[in-house]
Order: structure tokens, then C-alpha cells, then sequence
């Protein structure tokens, strides 16, 4: 089967005319029935995932209750008049209640529960919403597996290609609830358990049950007339999930795993006589049977990889596998006993290089260094010393901080500028370029420290490679001093991104999937001390948008919900993220304002109006020239935006500061992102 990406499905399926009518019904505002139903997504994926992860009897069940007939595969285009009636809308959630028991076999009110807690709505329209964001999934599930002519051995793979954007739209309470300590922990052992179960479909002759119910012969004719031409007819074909980007040099993880995430054509003639009542697709994509294919032709090995299950196998069979005369069968006998051979010598093949690949990865900072003209301390120019040796808030400079500072001129002076940005609770910042020089920043408890910080990065990557901005007076350096070993092989990665903030560690600058795999080591050297994160901008945004709605709808219910400085609090949660250089308010602010104007609105109706100045920052990095100008009309586009919501005009102000007040460093994008931001300030 192709790729699916069913957040984004859902987000098509319920659109703004679907989200009108049931808030309509429920007497929601639409936003917050979309905000539910986003995040209701992630929940019930996880939720099918984690069953189906059990085993290949658990995934049958899911299968099952996935394409019964309770679930829609039309619900895309029927979606809006299933919900446009009281009844339609409250049929419509019972299906979807009974949907998700039966395919996660856990209460609904379990799931809806935590997302109850997570977007501050009350749990009664959290439970009926979740209801129907399972019916909309199921649907959608059952439209995309009949339109690809799917069985349940694809199954696994459907779901594991879920679980990235599952871990990024799901907290760590929703993953207690099945039994896994955090998003993270759930999604790693799940990918694994997910290609053992996908393994262990090719040497069972699977029974494909679309439903418990057993209709004669002629039902199953007159069901599979009425679905093919249904179908046949119009279907909008659901998104595609993004594709990933695979490791220079070898074939990429979507090529890997074709067979499982559903790229290749995929054989349904290899099993067994479906049982009845089969949708109309997999009825007819089953009636050719070519049972002489050699096992081989359609199933080869599987892999593993984090946070994502790429398994190679329900492949098509080649033409030259079918036989074609008396001897045919003795051929392919042939030809499967020397491709037997050959797939021992394959796999130490590729465990040789895989071998070679980890033995060289930490070195290759130091390759590139050999084959690097160094920069001498003598011929880095005075000024460049001097600039750094003013960014050391202490004042003296050992001899060996010096040494660090004698590094390539423009690094230097980016540091020189950036240390003053570390937080006080920003421990450690660095960037390394496509050299594979890092530069550097750290804040540490006193002098007396430095020696422990350009000693390793001396040994590690040699004089004139590297950059170091070091300040004192900080509390907790001796924490992360103690792990600067295990973090210098990811520094020297070539355009790695790291950020030690107190016990978080925040990478970035690498592809998804490195990136994955260094969390993972990095976590597993670092134990349960710090916690090891991967930066992702929207994922980040995504969280804040949930904190900012959470905050206010408590504030909504509280009686100071006019307070000036609870009110800023809250609305300081939201995140604008503006892009880089321009003016336009982003898409995914919109809906944040909009709660924004209300609150205000409805504290101006209780004669306790609230006034503020709307203060936008930028970031020197990536926003260019001109920042001044950039942030004031930053500023006046939201003031703009709230005063057209019907905000009074004379209560909010429009300030824009520039780059003068940064709170994190210019290193890393997540430090860009964090300075790019937004305030509002009480008049």
C-alpha cells in the first residue's frame, strides 16, 4: 500500500464545514472542536498501534473492526451530512464509540479523559468528540486499505509509519496509560514489536476477516456491486505521509520498506480463500491465484529502524517466477535453494559495513581536521583574542581559554557576541559547520573550570579548530562537565546543534533519522540524569499551542480571569511564529488570536478591560537587516489583527524592540526560535 498520513487525513476529512455543524450541535466554538479532534488523532493512533503490536491475533482484530461495517469508508465526502442533524451526530459518535472498543480494546472514556485534561475541555463533548474523531479514523483507515487493495499483513506497516507524528502530537500521560513511561519509550518499542508482528504474518496463511458478521453469497455479490461503483465513482485520494531522507550512498528507509509502508504492489493471491464478507476490492483483488510462486519471490528479509518500521516483503512476483512449463517447478526449486545461499552471505556483508560505518563515525571529525589546514594561534589576529577575551564575564582569561579563543576569526567573533545571550540556566550551547569545527559557549561556576572544557575540545579536534566563549558564574557546570566526553562525539559531527539546559539535552542540526539515532545513544550514555530531546519547530509550536489553550480555558473559569498579570501569562504562552525576515502572521497563529481578541472582548464587556503593549522580538541570525522596522510591523500586524476581532484599538499598543533583548543564544535553531518571539506587556 502507498503511504497514509492520517493526521493530516483528518484534518482534511473534518473541514471547516464539518467543524461549523458540530459545533453547532454542541455548542462549541469551532476552533476548540478542531483542537480536540487534532489531538484526539495521535491518541487513538497510538491506541490501535499498541494493540496491534500484541501479535498477529491483536492485529487481525484491529483489522477486523477497522473495515466492519460500522466504519465508513465514504466518510470523507459524507462526512458533513452525517453530522448535520442532532441524530446524525449522535449515531455517528455511537459508531465511532464502538469502533474504538472493539479496535483497541480500551474504553473510550480512558482515552477522551486525557484529552479532556490536555485541551481544557470539559469531559463529556471530549469523550462524544473522540467518539467521532474514531469514526472519522476508521473510515479513512477502511477508504485508503480498499483503495490500495490492502489485507491485514499490511496492517503493521500502515501503523508504524504513524508513530512519528504520534510521538509528536501525544503527551507522556496518554503513554502511561498503555503502559510505557513516556511518547519516546512507546514509539521505539512499538516499532520494533510492529516488524516482528509484520515478520511473523509471511508464515501464516492469514484469514482475511473484514467483519464478525457471515452474509450468503448473494449479500456479498449485491455489497461488492454496491461498493465498487461507490467507490469507483469519486474518492479524493487521502495525503501521502512525508517521505524521509535517506543516508547518502544506500538505498533510503522508504525503499526498505516498501512492502510494509506500502509503496510496491503487494500479492493477495498467496493465502487462503477470504472468508465471507469481504469488501468488494480485496474480494476482487483475491481471485487470481498463483500458488506455484517460491516463498522468496515474496517475502525477503526485515529491518529495523528507530521510530519507524521498514520491512521489505509482500512484494510483487516477477514474471519469470511463474511457470511456465511442466519443469518450472524444479527450476524455481533451483532457483530458491541458491537464493537461500546467497542471503547468509548478504546479510555479513552488510553487517561488515554497518560495522565499518559505526567503527568510523566518531572519527570523522578528526579525518576531516587531518585534511583541513589548521589556524595557527600566531596568525589569528590580536583583535580577535581580545574580542573574545571580552566575552568572559569574569574578566581573566587562563592561558588555555586563550588558546580556545585563537580560533577562526569569524567564529571567534560570533562567540564574542553570543555569550552575553546564554541564559542563566543555559549551561552549554554549540554549533559545529561543515568542517567540522564547533564553536562553542558555556557558562560555568568559576574560573577554575575552564582547563576542564578546552583541555577535551584541545584533544579532541587540536588547536585552531575550534572556538570557545567561556563565562563564569553559573551554578550546576560540574553537572554536565562531568558528560563533556560522551556529548564530544556528537559535537563533532559536521552542522550538529547542542543544547544543555540544566537535565534537558536538545539536539539538532542533523536529518530526522540521525538525529533519532543520536538521541537514542546519547540518552542511553547519559542514563535517566538528563533527559535527551530532539529539536523539532513544529512540534514546539504545536505544544505551546495546547499549553496556551489549557491555560486559558482555566483562566476562563477562574474569577480573576481579568487580572492584568494572569492574563499576560497566559497569553504569553502562545507562540507567533513568524518567518524568517517576514511581517505576514503565520497560518498557525490565527486561531491563538482569535481566543486572545475573546478574552480581552470579554473582560471589556465587565468594564475591567485589559490594555497591553504588544512587544515583538527578532532574531539577528536569521531575520537580517533592518530588525527594528521588522518587529514594529511584527507588532502592528497582530495589534492589526486583534483590533479587526474587535478588540478596542486604544487598548493595545504596538512595540517593536529589534534583536536587543535575546534570551537564548544564535548558535542553534532552537535558540533562534526561542528569540524570535512575542510578549505581552501590561500597560
Amino acid at each position: 500500500m502507498k503511504r497514509i498520513n492520517l493526521a493530516q487525513a483528518l484534518e482534511q476529512c473534518a473541514d471547516d464545514a464539518v467543524l461549523q455543524r458540530i459545533a453547532d450541535q454542541m455548542g462549541l466554538p469551532p476552533h476548540v472542536v478542531a483542537h480536540v479532534l487534532r489531538s484526539a488523532g495521535p491518541v487513538l493512533v497510538a491506541a490501535l498501534t499498541v494493540r496491534a503490536a500484541h501479535g498477529c491475533e491483536d492485529t487481525q482484530a484491529v483489522f477486523d473492526a477497522l473495515m466492519s461495517r460500522d466504519s465508513n469508508a465514504r466518510i470523507g465526502s459524507e462526512c458533513a451530512h452525517l453530522v448535520e442533524t442532532t441524530a446524525g451526530l449522535k449515531d455517528f459518535e455511537h459508531r465511532g464509540h464502538v469502533l474504538a472498543t472493539r479496535a483497541t480494546d480500551i474504553p473510550v472514556a480512558a482515552l477522551s479523559d486525557h484529552i479532556a485534561v490536555r485541551t481544557g475541555v470539559p469531559t463529556q463533548p471530549a469523550s462524544v468528540l473522540c467518539s467521532i474523531a474514531a469514526a472519522m479514523l476508521a473510515g479513512l483507515i477502511k477508504h485508503h486499505v480498499l483503495l490500495e487493495q490492502g489485507d491485514v499483513t499490511q496492517l503493521p506497516g500502515l501503523l508504524a509509519s504513524q508513530l512519528p507524528s504520534v510521538a509528536s502530537g501525544m503527551d507522556d500521560g496518554v503513554a502511561t496509560l498503555f503502559g510505557y513511561p513516556n511518547v519516546r519509550a512507546l514509539a521505539d518499542t512499538i516499532a520494533v514489536r510492529l516488524a516482528a508482528v509484520a515478520a511473523d504474518f509471511h508464515s501464516r496463511q492469514v484469514s482475511h476477516r473484514h467483519s464478525d458478521d457471515a452474509p450468503n453469497a448473494d449479500t456479498i455479490a449485491a455489497h461488492a456491486r454496491a461498493d465498487e461503483h461507490h467507490l469507483a465513482a469519486a474518492h479524493p485520494r487521502v495525503p501521502d505521509a512525508p517521505a524521509f531522507e535517506g543516508p547518502a550512498g544506500g538505498a533510503t528507509p522508504d525503499e526498505a520498506s516498501d512492502a510494509v509502508a506500502g509503496n510496491r504492489p503487494l500479492r493477495t493471491d498467496l493465502g487462503t480463500a477470504p472468508a465471507p464478507g469481504v469488501d468488494a476490492e480485496v474480494t476482487v483483488a483475491q481471485h487470481t491465484k498463483r500458488p506455484d510462486a517460491p516463498d522468496y519471490a515474496r517475502f525477503v528479509a526485515g529491518k529495523v529502524y528507530a521510530n519507524d518500521v521498514h520491512y521489505a516483503g509482500s512484494m510483487a512476483t516477477p514474471a519469470y517466477a511463474a511457470p511456465s512449463h511442466p519443469d518450472a517447478p524444479r527450476q524455481t526449486s533451483r532457483v530458491g535453494r541458491r537464493a537461500r545461499l546467497w542471503v547468509p552471505v548478504l546479510i555479513l556483508v552488510v553487517a561488515v559495513v554497518a560495522l565499518a560505518v559505526w567503527a568510523k563515525r566518531d572519527t570523522w571529525a578528526e579525518v576531516i581536521s587531518m585534511l583541513t589546514p589548521a589556524t595557527s594561534v600566531a596568525s589569528a589576529p590580536r583583535a580577535t583574542a581580545q574580542a573574545a577575551d571580552a566575552s568572559v564575564a569574569s574578566g581573566a582569561v587562563t592561558p588555555a581559554a586563550a588558546s580556545a579563543a585563537a580560533a577562526a576569526e569569524p567564529a571567534a567573533q560570533a562567540q564574542a557576541t553570543d555569550s552575553e545571550a546564554l541564559a542563566a540556566d543555559t549551561w552549554l550551547v554549540a554549533h559545529t559547520n561543515a568542517l567540522g569545527a564547533p564553536a562553542v559557549q558555556a557558562l560555568l561556576d568559576s574560573d577554575d573550570q575552564r582547563p576542564a572544557v578546552v583541555d577535551p575540545l584541545l584533544a579532541r579536534f587540536g588547536k585552531g579548530h575550534f572556538s570557545a566563549s567561556l563565562r563564569a558564574g553559573g551554578k550546576g557546570a560540574a553537572v554536565w562537565l562531568d558528560h563533556l566526553d560522551a556529548l564530544l562525539p556528537f559535537i563533532a559531527v559536521p552542522g550538529a546543534e547542542l543544547t544543555v539546559e540544566r537535565h534537558r539535552v536538545m539536539l539538532g542540526g542533523l536529518a530526522p533519522d540521525n538525529a533519532e539515532g543520536w538521541r537514542q545513544r546519547l540518552q542511553q550514555t547519559l542514563g535517566p540524569a538528563f533527559d535527551v530531546q530532539v529539536f523539532d519547530k513544529a512540534a514546539a509550536v504545536s505544544r505551546a499551542t495546547d499549553s496556551f489553550l489549557h491555560a486559558m480555558a482555566a483562566l476562563l473559569q477562574a474569577d480573576s480571569m481579568c487580572n492584568p498579570g494572569q492574563a499576560a501569562a497566559v497569553l504569553n504562552r502562545q507562540v507567533v511564529d513568524f518567518a524568517a525576515g517576514d511581517d505576514r502572521l503565520p497560518p498557525s497563529a490565527t486561531e491563538n488570536l482569535s481566543t486572545s481578541a475573546q478574552l480581552m472582548k470579554t473582560c471589556a464587556v465587565r468594564n475591567q478591560a485589559l490594555r497591553f503593549t504588544i512587544i515583538a522580538h527578532a532574531d539577528r541570525a536569521n531575520d537580517g537587516a533592518g530588525l527594528l522596522g521588522l518587529t514594529q510591523r511584527r507588532a502592528d500586524a497582530i495589534r492589526n489583527f486583534l483590533v479587526n476581532a474587535g478588540v478596542s484599538a486604544a487598548s493595545l499598543v504596538a512595540q517593536g524592540v529589534g534583536e536587543d533583548r535575546p534570551v537564548a543564544g544564535t548558535l542553534t535553531a532552537a535558540g533562534q526560535f526561542a528569540n524570535r518571539r512575542v510578549e505581552f506587556m501590561p500597560l
